[in-house]
């Protein structure tokens, strides 16, 4: 979220004033108040819990209390830092900057908005862990003006996202059919890649993309190809029901897989589209998947010749007519 001075501030009834300040702790730099500035020549400066800050767009912040409520509210300063437009950043040769506002990622600051003293150059991002220390006059940096040339420059994120979209729609290497499973959001510096495309070279080249914008300091890239929830699914069904492996086949387009084949049971279709549906990336399940129980009948082995029991596994052979006995008379004849 990007907390820069000068922000318009909306309450529920109307614009509270804008954004002049915000209290941080200085243990763990945590945004705990957002300093909202109202009226012009008799200005008050009012500390607003950052719990009430509802939501930001981009452009302006939004809280979930009436423009009385604000007024209402405590004038103490909570017991933290207030950076402000007055502190000024001390490089480590000397040169002085503005601070013109604050970056931060679940709650705590992660970089600081510095610009000239003189606004004739852009804004940059200068990492936290950067600065060592952080006090409401003066916050020394652990870098040289020669260092601000690598900096990210500070961009509002809708001119990054615009910037973002128009470099893809620009581009062969990422399709109209890929951009239609695609989403981006910016928060702050961050871009978050989310969505489905068919390939995984085009969910490469999207985050490739996002990075060459200026002011993109951070990439997170979610993006799930077709490819990759087609071997998900493959490797879901041989280790769940194996016995399915070769009787369903699937193909997913942007996320949605089509399953087509042929299960046992209207439960075994069922449970494995549910599991297939849970699959990360998977934005939805569309089944083709026949019931066929005879199909997954094994044939009975052919009978085989076998010796009855109790017989004996040689039988004798079958007297020759001309066998003679012990004592050399023929057998079956009278020896008279």
């Amino acid at each position: 979220m990007d907390l820069v001075w000068g922000t318009g501030v909306a309450a529920t009834d109307g614009w509270a004033g804008s954004l002049a300040g915000a209290f941080v702790t200085p243990n763990d730099n945590r945004v705990t108040h957002l300093i909202v500035k109202r009226g012009l020549i008799f200005a008050k400066r009012m500390p607003v819990p950052v719990g009430h800050l509802q939501r930001w767009d981009g452009e302006s912040l939004y809280l979930d209390l009436s423009i009385l409520d604000v007024l209402r509210l405590p004038r103490a300063e909570p017991s933290a830092v207030a950076l402000t437009a007055r502190a000024r950043v001390r490089l480590s040769d000397g040169a002085r900057l503005r601070l013109a506002g604050v970056q931060t990622t679940d709650g705590s600051v992660s970089r600081l908005v510095l610009g000239r003293a003189v606004p004739l150059f852009d804004d940059v991002l200068f990492p936290v862990e950067s600065v060592a220390n952080l006090d409401s006059s003066e916050i020394v940096a652990e870098a040289g003006s020669g260092d601000l040339k690598a900096l990210t420059a500070y961009r509002q994120s809708r001119d990054i996202e615009d910037d973002y979209w128009e470099t893809l729609y620009a581009s062969e290497e990422v399709s109209d059919v890929d951009l239609r499973g695609m989403a981006a959001r910016v928060d702050g510096s961050r871009m978050v890649l989310e969505g489905n495309v068919r390939t995984r070279v085009a969910a490469q080249e999207a985050e490739r993309f996002a990075r060459s914008v200026p002011g993109v300091a951070e990439v997170k890239n979610r993006i799930v190809s077709d490819w990759d929830i087609d071997l998900a699914a493959g490797a879901y069904i041989s280790k769940e029901n194996p016995r399915l492996a070769g009787f369903v086949a699937f193909h997913t387009q942007l996320g949605t897989v089509q399953a087509e084949g042929l299960a046992p049971s209207a439960h075994e279709r069922d449970s494995l589209m549910e599991g297939i549906g849970a699959l990360p990336g998977v934005r939805g399940v569309e089944s083709s998947i026949g019931i066929a129980p005879e199909a997954f009948v094994r044939p009975e082995p052919p009978a085989e010749a076998a010796a009855h029991p109790g017989d004996p596994e040689d039988p004798p052979a079958a007297a020759d007519e001309g066998a003679t006995g012990d004592d050399g008379s023929a057998q079956g004849e009278d020896s008279s």
